[in-house]
Order: structure tokens, then sequence, then C-alpha cells
């Protein structure tokens, strides 16, 4: 659900009920029963938790108790419900048309959610998170070349290939201040947790069970406010946190992507200490929190080329990568 959307799962799970109760109604075997017990039990486990998930994304952090009980509680008034409708049927028509009548109720689940659900705010349909948050895919270039604001040059990289260096060479060449590690302090004072907290946060930011963490997702949009109040008022470079998608149409922006091949990143990584077995460990689990805490907030592919204005291979070394960069940028200030 959080990386491709409830989509395909409530579609799925309502039409894979609605078969296998037909099956009870048309045919009356053992073959047919088995079959029946394995498509409902698919639409029961891809439908209700889908829904569940939906319920406590429409609510904010400190509204999820209420949201979870307000869901069960709705959840067992239909169980209650629903037997007592099968039974009224089955005393009137018998049990073959009871269950034909109710699988219809699957067919008006897929109704509902396809008119109102899939569009509404709980929904995790990447193209309404990017809606919601702010982030087009189709960034307002007017806006990006009014010169009367500051240019903002963003820089994401994958793990060792020397993104943040080349952001501090390219810093001291074009006399504008870098942020990376100092965007925690200011964080911390929008958001009111900790420089630790954040730390940690940050630390495991692409972990599945952190990405609907009350105090991962508070601070994520305490950055976003503090990366767009930088964005108006200095020229400056933003390394890593989302910046390119925060700021797509709202500010004077070069975005760029900092790459290389693995065994470059491998022995860069080992020049500061690792042993080829942490490079390799940290390296992939880095830059997969990387692309998934991308994907979680923006509802877009981290390292997509489309979302970036250049696309650097770094191999060449930090200091020519940052003089290549410079050759390019210095002429938008």
């Amino acid at each position: 659900i959080d990386k491709y959307g409830e989509a395909k799962l409530v579609y799925t799970g309502n039409l894979a009920t609605f078969f296998g109760i037909l099956l009870l109604v048309f045919f009356h075997n053992t073959p047919s029963f088995v079959i029946s017990a394995l498509l409902v039990g698919y639409g029961f486990g891809t439908v209700q938790p889908s829904l569940q998930t939906m319920a406590m994304h429409a609510v904010a952090p400190t509204r999820r108790g209420a949201a979870a009980s307000t869901f069960f509680v709705a959840f067992d008034l239909g169980i209650a419900v629903g037997g007592f409708l099968a039974g009224v049927l089955i005393k009137w028509f018998g049990y073959d048309s009871m269950f034909f009548i109710i699988s219809f109720f699957c067919i008006i689940s897929v109704a509902y959610y396809f008119f109102f659900g899939r569009n509404h705010a709980s929904s995790f349909n990447p193209r309404v998170r990017k809606e919601l948050q702010g982030v087009s895919m189709d960034m307002d270039r007017t806006v990006r070349a009014d010169r009367s604001m500051p240019l903002i040059i963003t820089i994401s990289r994958e793990y060792g290939s020397g993104g943040h260096r080349i952001g501090e060479l390219l810093s001291e060449k074009l006399g504008v201040k870098l942020y990376d590690k100092s965007l925690i302090e200011l964080t911390a004072q929008q958001s009111g947790f900790s420089v630790e907290t954040i730390k940690d946060v940050e630390q495991s930011s692409g972990s599945s069970i952190n990405h609907d963490d009350p105090v991962s997702a508070a601070m994520f949009y305490a950055q976003r406010s503090v990366i767009s109040e930088i964005a108006q008022r200095e020229p400056c470079i933003i390394v890593g946190r989302l910046a390119n998608f925060i700021l797509a149409g709202k500010a004077r922006c070069f975005n760029i992507f900092v790459y290389a091949n693995r065994d470059y990143r491998i022995k860069h990584a080992m020049a500061e200490g690792a042993t080829e077995a942490q490079a390799i460990e940290t390296l992939e689990r880095t830059d997969r929190e990387r692309a998934e805490h991308c994907l979680h907030f923006t509802g877009c592919t981290w390292g997509d080329c489309h979302h970036y204005d250049m696309m650097v291979n770094s191999e060449n070394g930090d200091q020519q990568t940052a003089e290549m960069i410079y050759s390019i940028v210095k002429d938008l200030k």
C-alpha cells in the first residue's frame, strides 16, 4: 500500500470476494468450496487492512487511536448488521439467494472506492499524495526563471558518490551557504524535538516501520517548513532532505542528482574508514531507505531523471565534478 497505493488491493480483493461468493451459489461441491475459501480469504486479507490503513492516514498522528477505535466499531457493526441481514434473507429466500444478494455489496464497495475513496485525502494513491503535499511533476518554470528570487541548488546523491563533499566545494566556489547537517538544528528549533531525536529519526527515515511514526512525520513537515523559509531569503545549496521536491514550483531551483558506479562508491566509503563489507551493507541500506523515504512523502521515485535538472557521474572525483557543476550554475546566479 505504501509503495503502490491501495487501489489494486481494493479492486482485486472485492472482485475476488464477489466471485468467491458466487461459487457458493452456483456450484455445490468440495472443490468449489475450497476455491471459494481461497478467493474470499484473499479478499478479506487485502481489503480490510487496506481500509484500515486509509483510516489511519485520514487523521493527524495524534488522532490515530480514535481512528482505530472508530474503524473497528464500524467493522464490528458491519458484522452484526450483515449477520442479521443474512439470517433474514435465508429465512425468506434460502442460502443460494442470500449469497447472491450479499455478493453485490462487493460491487458497491468497488464503485464507492472508484468515485470517492481513491480521490480522498486518506488514499495512498501517489497522484493524490503529490497534490496534497504540493509536489507537482510539472514545475512552474516561470517562477523558476524569476531572477528576483534567490538561486537554490539542491543536491540529491547516492551513498558514497561524494555528494556532500561536492556540495561543500561548490559552496566555496559560489560563495553561498551549504545546508546539510545544519538543517538538523534548525528543524529542532522549528519542531521542538531535540537534536538527538531528529538525528535518530533521520538515521532510520527509510524504515517501513518508521514511515508513519508521528515523530517522523512531524519532523518531515517541520524540515519542509525550514527549507521553504531558507529558499525565500538567501541563495544556498541544500543537500538531501527531498529539497528538490519540497521546493518544486516554489523557488528558483537547480536540482542535481549525483551518482556513481557501485565499485567507485564502495571505495569512496572505504576511504572514510569502513571495511568493504560495511561499505556494501551501508550502501545498499542507505540507498534503499532514501528511495522509500522519498516515495512515502512525495509519491515520486528517488533518482528519476525527470525530477532533476542535472544528473552527474562523480567518478572523475569530487573536485572535478564540483568544477563541472560550477561551470554550469555560475551564470544562473
